[in-house]
Formats: C-alpha cells, structure tokens, sequence
C-alpha cells in the first residue's frame, strides 16, 4: 500500500498519474448463480442424474452440474448477462428457459420434465406359403437416426412360438421394421410410425427360400483315404449371416459331410484338417437338388 508519507516524495506529475490509474481501475467482477430443482411433471418426483448445462444464447458451449438425489443443481460464476438453460436426460422430454443473471444474485430456474411421448408396435410373423407362424424371427425396430444396424432408436426382440412379437415404451416417431428368419427371404424395410399411446400393428409373410442339399467326402490326396474329423464351412456368396448363410459340419469316419436344407444359390465351402493344407470350392446350389463339392486335401 502506497502512504501519504511516501506520495510526497514522488513528483508531482507522477502522483497524478498514479491517483488516475487507481480511481480507473476497474472493480472485481461480479457473477451470479443459476439454480433450481428438476422434476417430475406427472408425479413431482425429483429426478437425479440430469444434466443442466447454461450457455449464452446460440453458443454450445456452457456451465454445467448435474442434479443430486432431491433434482437440486447449481451453476455460479456466472457473468451477468442472458443464458439459456437447458437439460439433458435419456428418459424425459429436454427443455430449456432463457434466464438473466444479475451481479451477486441467484436466479431460480425449475423444470419439471414429461416423460417421452410413447407408443407400442406388434404383430405376428408367418410363412407366405403355409401361413404358420414363424418361431423365433429376428425383429429389429430401428430409428431414423444413423445409418442401418446402427440406427437409434434401436429395438430387438423374437417372435414367440406363436409367431408374435412385441415392443412397448417405444419414443413417438418414424421407424424401419426389418425381419430375419433362417430359411426365408429377409422382408424389405417396412415403415412404421409410433403414435403415442398407441399400439401400431405390422404383421410380415416371410417368403421361404429355395433349398437343396450340399455334400461330399474330404480324403487324403496322396493316399485316398478318408479324413475323419475333418471341419467343413459352406458360406452363402449373396446370403449373409441372417439370410441361412453359414453352415458348418464336420466328417464322419467316412470322410462324408452333409447340409440339408441349404438355400439356393452360389457358396463358398472350405474343409479345414489338422496337418493338410485346407481346400477351397465353389458350388452353385440348386432347388430340391443334392450338389456334391469333394475335397481331397494334400498333407502339409
């Protein structure tokens, strides 16, 4: 601290300069604080764990705190000046309130949030050509964020043995129902919309898929015997995991292997034995048909 005592030995010019700087020197800056609860609106419950973030109007960037157990949050150090608060959670509506922030003030902002808006969809899943239903389909209810099998929403279930699916607590809004079965043509993409408190029914008729059988012997090259033991992989060419599109088998004592009910088509069959270099086909797959690939494997 700068004394009267000691001023009086500075020039008169500079002490003027120095009372100038000190009376244009600004104060401390002040701030304010956000705060409030965050409830539930239809039973006023308070709800943890939401993100509270307050940012200037049209930044993305801001304050944030989560809510404790009673829904209490609180932001300070806060400049003064407009801010939009909003918050975050999976389970409820956002929402958000722009506030001012006043020196040295607390400005209370509450939310009481609305769960999701939110609708059903079911139906059953059949055989085009029988009408029974089809046990244990793979359903997939996906939203229209992202890009195929990694679109969010997403919903999985199978179908019951009475062919039927179901999905409940699902968000309002436009969806892609798909269905696998092993031994059916995947259907198209199916649009579905969520109503809320609605149940949207999308019954599907899988088209089964042409089958024929695939077999043959796996030997030893060098003295035509058979391999017992040895692994055969037959993968469909244009199939897919969900379109019955990898079969395994292994050799009996007779180095024979069989697929029965192989769908149509081209496929890429491998026999694998323990101390023979693996062999490699390409066999076409016709209806009601039996095609034979034989392997005779040369020893390593």
């Amino acid at each position: 601290m700068i004394t009267a005592a000691r001023l009086v030995r500075f020039p008169a010019a500079v002490a003027v300069l120095l009372f100038a700087f000190l009376a244009a020197a600004p104060a401390s800056a002040q701030t304010g604080t956000i705060s409030g609860t965050v409830t539930d609106s239809v039973t006023g419950d308070p709800l943890a764990w939401v993100l509270v973030k307050a940012s200037e109007p049209g930044s993305w960037w801001g304050h944030i705190d989560l809510t404790n157990s009673s829904g209490f949050y609180e932001i300070d150090d806060l400049l003064p000046g407009t801010y939009v608060v909003e918050t975050f959670t999976f389970d409820y509506e956002p929402a958000e309130m722009e506030v001012e922030v006043l020196d040295g003030e607390t400005t209370t902002v509450d939310f009481a949030l609305s769960p999701p808006a939110a609708g059903a969809a079911s139906g059953t899943v059949t055989d085009a050509d029988t009408g029974e239903p089809i046990a244990d389909a793979n359903v997939f209810l996906l939203g229209s964020f992202g890009f195929g099998f990694f679109s969010w929403p997403f919903h999985f279930t199978q179908t019951d043995d009475l062919g039927a699916y179901a999905f409940d607590d699902v968000d309002t809004g436009d969806y892609t129902l798909k269905v696998f079965r092993f031994g059916y043509e995947p259907s198209g993409p199916i649009a579905v919309a969520i109503a809320d408190g609605e149940t949207t029914v999308v019954d599907v008729a899988l088209n089964p898929l042409a089958v024929g059988t695939l077999e043959g012997t796996v030997t030893d090259a060098s003295t035509g015997d058979a391999i017992d033991g040895a692994l055969v992989l037959a993968l469909r060419m244009n199939g897919g995991f969900f379109g019955s599109g990898l079969r395994f088998d292994t050799t009996d004592a007779t180095g024979f292997y069989q697929f029965e009910n192989v769908n149509t088509g081209s496929w890429k069959v491998r026999a694998f034995a323990i101390g023979f270099f693996h062999g490699k086909l390409v066999v076409d797959v016709t209806e009601d048909a039996t095609s034979v690939a034989d392997f005779a494997l040369e020893p390593k």
